[in-house]
Parts: structure tokens; C-alpha cells; sequence
């Protein structure tokens, strides 16, 4: 009986050390661009799709594999209730600039 007490306690350290393991792993770690991102590329917004659509604005995005910034168009997206849209931007910072998410305040 001592000895299943003993396995369960040590089956929960090691099940917390490999949680703290991933959630470490998966950190915001920000990436910094050494240059600007090109000016905003002007869009034209479809008709609104339903009553609650919000527009996001498309922007720059960074490619850590093309080592370049490519364009996410902008797109329709469902408001959670008595929200409003907050836009990303690229922000100069002195390790170089890096990405604001956007978010629903």
C-alpha cells in the first residue's frame, strides 16, 4: 500500500516537471526584424457577410523561413459581444521591430 501512495506521489512530480517543461516551451518568445515592414497595402473590404462582422485590417507579418515580411489580407470576423477590435502593429524597439498583436477589447 506505502508503495502505490509513493508511485502516485512520484507519477504527479513528474507529471507537474514535464507541464512546467511545455508550457516553457511554449512561451511568447518575440521576434525582432531588423528593418521596418512596408507601408500598409490599401484593401478593398468585401460587403459585410452578416450584422456583427468586424474588419481586420490586414497587415505585415513576418517570415522567419523567407526571411522576408508577407502580406495576411484582411478579413471578416464574428465581434464577440460588446467588443471592438483593437489592430496589431509593428513596433521599433531597440533590439529591432516586433509584431503588437491585435486583440478584442
Amino acid at each position: 500500500m506505502q508503495l502505490m501512495k509513493r508511485i502516485k506521489k512520484l507519477y504527479k512530480i513528474i507529471l507537474l516537471i514535464v507541464t512546467f517543461a511545455f508550457l516553457e516551451a511554449c512561451a511568447f518568445h518575440p521576434i525582432y526584424v531588423p528593418h521596418p515592414p512596408p507601408e500598409l497595402i490599401v484593401e478593398i473590404k468585401p460587403v459585410r457577410p452578416y450584422f456583427n462582422a468586424v474588419w481586420i485590417t490586414g497587415h505585415w507579418r513576418w517570415s522567419r523561413t523567407k526571411y522576408c515580411y508577407v502580406w495576411t489580407p484582411g478579413c471578416w470576423k464574428k465581434a464577440p459581444v460588446v467588443r471592438i477590435w483593437i489592430s496589431g502593429y509593428w513596433q521599433n524597439t531597440p533590439h529591432g521591430w516586433i509584431w503588437i498583436k491585435g486583440y478584442w477589447k
